[in-house]
Formats: structure tokens, sequence, C-alpha cells
């Protein structure tokens, strides 16, 4: 990634060189546990990058409430990370207002008649440009961290449970109910 910018020079572009901007995650590790935890971690995602920013900015949010009603925060979440991608000379240019339409439009998907409503888990592979975007931007401002790309126990254990409950979903979807 291209920077015109030297951002350890710049105290205001490097605020705190021990923590990252954003929550890193590899596009992998973030699909993988997006599908296993029946979308799940996307919230989570959500919740762990409005933490960082409130700690950081000293702002007084609710991360937890931001991730919960993330339909109304994703847009300015991709906002803040293209704020600080374009901060330090980012070449790229993240497309906020699209990624978080295709989230929202295709993560409401779920209200559709099974097997359709399946159709809604492919609204992880949406968010995979803003992904992208914050690893590059992570490259740039905090290189000497680690990269959050590995899978923990707590990481497999939601792999395993959810991918079980994952393929129940996928099969319970193609049976009609029962009529009582």
């Amino acid at each position: 990634m291209d920077t015109n910018m030297d951002t350890k020079d710049n105290p205001d572009l490097n605020p705190s060189a021990t923590e990252p901007l954003f929550f890193t995650v590899s596009p992998t590790k973030f699909v993988i546990m997006s599908l296993a935890t029946l979308s799940i971690y996307e919230l989570y995602w959500l919740y762990k990058n409005w933490k960082i920013i409130a700690k950081r900015k000293n702002l007084s949010i609710l991360p937890f409430w931001r991730a919960f009603f993330g339909y109304f925060h994703i847009w300015p979440l991709l906002c803040e990370f293209r704020k600080e991608g374009e901060a330090r000379g980012m070449t790229t240019k993240l497309r906020a207002g699209a990624i978080a339409i295709s989230w929202i439009f295709i993560s409401l998907l779920w209200k559709l008649p099974d097997p359709l409503s399946l159709l809604s888990f492919l609204a992880v592979f949406t968010l995979l440009p803003a992904i992208t975007y914050v690893q590059d931007l992570h490259g740039i401002s905090t290189p000497h961290l680690p990269t959050n790309s590995k899978f923990s126990r707590w990481n497999w254990f939601g792999i395993v449970c959810g991918g079980l409950l994952f393929i129940f979903v996928v099969i319970s979807s193609f049976y009609p109910e029962a009529s009582s």
C-alpha cells in the first residue's frame, strides 16, 4: 500500500503504537467465523471496532448497542476506516456506501422463505473489501503488531459448535414445516 506520509513522525497519525486503529482479522478467519457462528461474528467485529474507536477517540458511545443496531452503524464505521486510511495516504478508496447498502440488503434476505433465506449468509462476503482495507491500514499504522489470523481455542469451539448448527440450519431449511 502506498503512503504519502510517514506516520512515525506524526503523532496525530499514529496515536498509539501499542494498539491497532481498528479490529483486524484476516479475510479467511472472518468468513469462517461468520459462517460458523451464523453471522454473529459480524456483530462481534462491529462491536470490537466500535470499542477500539470509543477508547481511541475518548467517545462516550456504547459499542454493544452500535453492534446490536449494526444496520444503522455500519456506514459510519466504514467511513471511519476510510477517513483513517486517507489520513495515512492510502490510495485505495473504500466504498463505504456501497458496502453498507449491500451488507444490509443481503443480511435482510433471512426474511425470505426457506431455503432462499440461506442467501443471507452471503452478506459476509460484502464486508471483505472493508476487512482487507483495515488489514492494509494495520500494515501502515501498526505493522509491528500481530495480525488476527490464527484461530484460538474459543474460535475452534465456535467453529465446531456453530458449524454443526450451521449444517442443521441448512438441512432443515430444505424440509417443509410440519403442519399441526
